[in-house]
């Protein structure tokens, strides 16, 4: 697809109709005003990045106090709002327009998609509906694909970027800083047009495509919003670059890994995927150039 098809999206988003380079614009979608964090916020980041339970999957410690909050803002949202562009958007309510989450988007490779909610509003779509306004004004600037990974554990969060049309490509593992904890994780990845590979960079470990289901869990639950954690850019990757080629040619990758193997596939699909599988793990393998439906 190769764009998103305005029609099809669950909220109707208003933008400012000039379409200038802007830092994190404002947006309003039916029930969110997403817009910047600003400094008499910071009780606000407190809920949201002090809860155990909203950063589970994220790789950072808790928020402890409110100072600590304030570095958050000024290291995390005021140097990113100095920029020329950003997406750096908090998540709120029309009602009271106070933060309840977060939406992250990187302006260069990998494009990164990180989002959080603060648990008392799981379950109620806000997390979709805050991601598809903010992709749908990214790839309207230029953005030319988007990425998001999550934890293998965190289901739920991989069930929103397929409802957001992205497409799982390939499964990693990274020792995560500053909680020095290894973590698998199922990258997706949303392209504006047919020409666009995988991004290859967090591929240096790299599991057999088809490693774990959990990317494929489609239980009712995951019709239900994610807990809203996915992960963020990460400052600390403990990149290996020199063992990529022998790791991903053992997988049965091609040298640039854009798809696997069909003999990789044929035998991982023969050996561990049940019959009422197959057809959706095969498909996942041949997204050389992921792309869908935001509603998907």
């Amino acid at each position: 697809m190769a764009e998103l098809d305005s029609k099809k999206l669950e909220s109707r988003i208003n933008v400012d109709s000039k379409q200038e380079m802007q830092n994190t614009p404002t947006l309003f979608t039916q029930r969110l005003i997403l817009r910047k964090f600003k400094r008499d916020d910071i009780q606000a980041l407190y809920a949201i990045y002090s809860d155990k339970e909203t950063n589970t999957y994220l790789p950072w410690f808790v928020c402890k106090n409110l100072n600590e909050a304030q570095d958050i803002f000024t290291q995390q949202y005021e140097a990113i709002y100095k920029q020329e562009r950003g997406y750096h958007y908090a998540i709120c309510l029309k009602e009271d327009n106070t933060p309840i989450g977060y939406v992250h988007l990187q302006t260069k490779e990998p494009y990164d998609l990180g989002y959080a909610l603060c648990r008392g509003f799981w379950h109620k779509g806000y997390i979709r509906e805050a991601t598809r306004a903010i992709m749908q004004r990214a790839l309207q600037d230029g953005i030319p694909y988007i990425t998001a990974t999550h934890d293998e554990n965190n289901h739920r969060s991989g069930a929103v970027m397929r409802a957001l049309g992205m497409r799982f490509c390939y499964t990693y593992k990274e020792r995560w800083q500053p909680k020095d904890k290894e973590v698998i994780f199922h990258l997706y990845q949303y392209n504006t047009r047919d020409a666009i590979p995988i991004y290859q960079g967090y591929a240096t470990e790299l599991i057999p495509i088809l490693h774990r289901d959990s990317h494929n869990v489609q239980s009712s639950k995951d019709s239900q919003d994610s807990q809203g954690q996915s992960v963020v850019e990460s400052k600390n990757r403990e990149s290996n670059n020199t063992q990529s080629k022998s790791n991903t040619e053992a997988l049965g990758f091609g040298r640039d890994f854009n798809h696997c193997s069909s003999e990789c596939a044929e035998d991982y699909l023969k050996n561990n995927v049940e019959d009422n599988d197959q057809t959706r793990m095969q498909n996942s393998l041949k997204y050389k150039n992921p792309k869908g439906d935001i509603n998907e």
